[in-house]
């Protein structure tokens, strides 16, 4: 059954009065002058398009976000008229508009389940810093102590992340890169030292192991780090297409 006819929400009806009210924005922003009318109905369209998204999909009712955008945007009638006065109108009105999409870009994951993409790619992060930890110290002080030094970042996106703020979108973007060099890295030596039987010895000969061990830790090594750039750059992506999600 669908879950908008089995909770019958409030928001729906004010997204409802919303997208009328595009309607009419739209209709008479065609009869400003040309050059401005086009930036305005392009910001509009833009708006009413992720309106139309959250009405297809919306799951939760966050009437008092509803109300909000509904203020907002029928706030945007006085000001397009008015904007036709002076060109400081026109500025502060085309601004006006967009932060006004700024706020329906963001909506669309508090009224919509579109958030759980935003957890799946910060989970993958999280696990390709784990690996990454787990590894840097394999290839040399520095590689550890740079590692060291990422820790603090981590946290801060750790904890704003959570918030939805965008400067956590910052700190990830920040400790990502040596994440993808040690994978890389990580990589190109676990195939280099299985088409090599010296290195293999060398591990055998260090660790005390049997063939068998030096050749299952190898595999272990390259496959940690395929998954390494896999997490990362699934996490790199993701967060980028859904970037729209924090504020």
């Amino acid at each position: 059954m669908d879950t908008k006819c089995e909770i019958n929400m409030e928001s729906l009806e004010y997204f409802k009065s919303i997208l009328n009210e595009l309607s009419n924005l739209i209709e008479y922003s065609k009869k400003l002058p040309r050059e401005y009318s086009n930036r305005v109905l392009t910001t509009l369209n833009d708006i009413k398009n992720r309106v139309e998204l959250i009405m297809r999909e919306i799951s939760i009712d966050n009437v008092e976000l509803a109300k909000f955008l509904k203020k907002e945007l029928f706030d945007l009638h006085g000001k397009l008229e008015a904007s036709t006065r002076s060109p400081e109108k026109k500025k502060e009105t085309l601004e006006y508009l967009a932060k006004l999409r700024k706020h329906f870009y963001t909506a669309v994951y508090d009224f919509t389940d579109r958030f759980k993409y935003v957890r799946r790619a910060y989970r993958a992060y999280l696990l390709g810093m784990a690996l990454y930890y787990i590894i840097s110290g394999i290839f040399g002080t520095a590689y550890a102590i740079t590692a060291l030094i990422l820790i603090i970042p981590v946290i801060l996106a750790m904890g704003n992340i959570r918030k939805r703020r965008a400067i956590s979108l910052t700190y990830i973007y920040v400790t990502t890169p040596m994440p993808l060099i040690i994978g890389a890295l990580t990589i190109r030596y676990g195939l280099y030292a299985l088409s090599d039987e010296q290195e293999i010895a060398r591990i055998i000969n260090e660790l005390g192991v049997s063939v068998d061990m030096a050749y299952i830790i190898i595999t272990l090594l390259l496959i940690t780090g395929f998954t390494i750039l896999a997490l990362i750059i699934y996490a790199i992506i993701e967060l980028y297409r859904n970037r729209a999600a924090f504020i």
